[in-house]
């Protein structure tokens, strides 16, 4: 798929076929997906997506008295909190591989807290937002290919101090 830019996009298209038939009398559902076979196969992502089906059903019925109108806006906003989780997931696993690569995997996953990686982006971005402008952000990593942002990650993940991320010890 070509993008506005130029950019090629590759995508998967997965078939799922259905025991039961939808509402609308489909036996199949095709999704599309930008994962690669390595990172995710198509069981995998069809899994996610039956997950979030789910979720979406039961959040539905929890809201049965609501109106139709009032339960689509749910929906939406359901379908948006999801999608915002699981870009912030798939941020955080980018940071977290960053800092693997460059300190090694088990230092990091010994070590570190994934929590308080995830605090430290929350309590520092508010100023970032502040001193530095959206269009410089744009300007700067904007128009990089996923291998010249892999060597930024990797650039920035080498001078995090990983004593100031410790995972906490049990007990």
């Amino acid at each position: 798929m070509e993008m506005e830019d130029g950019r090629t996009l590759d995508l998967r298209r997965i078939t799922i076929r259905l025991d039961q038939a939808t509402r609308d009398g489909d036996m199949e559902l095709h999704l599309l997906t930008n994962l690669p076979k390595e990172m995710a196969g198509a069981i995998e992502i069809a899994d996610l997506y039956r997950s979030a089906g789910a979720s979406r059903r039961r959040f539905n019925n929890s809201h049965s008295g609501s109106t139709r109108n009032s339960r689509r806006w749910d929906i939406k906003a359901a379908l948006f909190g999801f999608c915002v989780g699981l870009l912030s997931y798939n941020l955080l696993a980018t940071v977290v591989a960053s800092l693997r690569a460059v300190h090694g995997e088990k230092k990091v996953d010994e070590e570190v807290s994934g929590y308080l990686i995830a605090n430290d982006v929350r309590m520092n971005a508010p100023g970032l937002d502040v001193m530095v402008e959206a269009e410089e952000w744009t300007a700067r990593y904007g128009g990089l290919s996923a291998e010249e942002m892999a060597i930024v990650m990797l650039t920035l993940a080498r001078h995090v101090d990983l004593r100031r991320l410790p995972k906490a010890k049990p007990g």
